[in-house]
């Protein structure tokens, strides 16, 4: 009868144990934190790291990397002045209610893309 009731007593531990066991390790999976990507660089860290990256994969002289620096920043300005016309021609085909509208989503846009999501 001692021996029936240790075996008892031991598989009631064990039951406890494995119960245990099963708890921890499922809060570790159910609880892992999530991860978010990293925001988008500023655009001048953004040229920064291309520019270094470009220099060390294509070997640039000094004067390719000048070179490279101008177009880059001849190509900033083009698309600046590309949205800037866009926004012009989307505004004149507008109503004045559809550009109000057109206004907000433009901010809201702008928030999401200062934060990183788009």
């Amino acid at each position: 009868m001692t021996t029936t009731r240790r075996m008892v007593g031991l598989y009631v531990a064990l039951v406890f144990a494995s119960g245990l066991l099963v708890g921890v390790v499922g809060q570790k999976v159910y609880s892992a934190t999530s991860v978010r990507a990293n925001s988008r660089p500023s655009p001048e860290e953004f040229r920064k790291r291309h520019m270094e990256e470009m220099q060390t994969r294509l070997n640039l002289s000094p004067q390719q990397l000048e070179q490279f620096g101008k177009i880059m920043d001849e190509t900033g300005s083009r698309f600046k002045a590309l949205r800037e016309d866009h926004t012009q021609r989307v505004n004149a085909m507008l109503d004045q209610k559809q550009r109000a509208e057109y206004e907000v989503l433009m901010k809201e846009r702008e928030e999401r893309k200062k934060r990183g999501r788009h």
